[in-house]
């Protein structure tokens, strides 16, 4: 059965994760807020249907593929994420390295639900070069 959420929701890739817990058999979870977003349109649905319980939003304020230094929104401020996000995005695409996709995610990702402790979202940028940057990574040549 499709339901409405999957139906306005066509660009976004929830996250999804497995996870053992003791004795008890493997929980499959997909998020119902975190994940990837393939347009910026698409992005600015996943930041204004944030989970209520999240009291800060962590967005980078400078490109780069790696720890990009951040600014911390309220969550309420979805002019202030989406105005940072679009700048980035801007100055992404006038030095030539574009905004290939949008995440919003959390410390603790799909297990992440309304009783825990998780109140922190972070935005993440993935940009042209960040495959190229993640296979440099991936080979122990990023001081090359």
């Amino acid at each position: 059965m499709i339901k409405l959420k999957d139906i306005m929701s066509e660009g976004i890739k929830w996250n999804t994760g497995m996870r053992k817990m003791g004795n008890n058999p493997t929980e499959k979870k997909t998020s119902e807020y975190f994940g990837k977003a393939s347009s910026f349109n698409e992005f600015k649905k996943m930041i204004k249907g944030l989970p209520k319980n999240i009291k800060k939003v962590n967005v980078p304020i400078e490109l780069g593929d790696f720890n990009p230094k951040s600014k911390e929104f309220r969550p309420n401020d979805t002019k202030g994420i989406i105005g940072m996000a679009e700048a980035i995005t801007k100055a992404a695409k006038e030095a030539g390295n574009p905004v290939k996709e949008y995440g919003v995610n959390t410390y603790y990702s799909v297990f992440h639900d309304e009783e825990s402790g998780t109140d922190k979202a972070n935005v993440h940028f993935h940009y042209k070069s960040s495959k190229a940057f993640a296979d440099r990574m991936a080979a122990d040549k990023f001081l090359d």
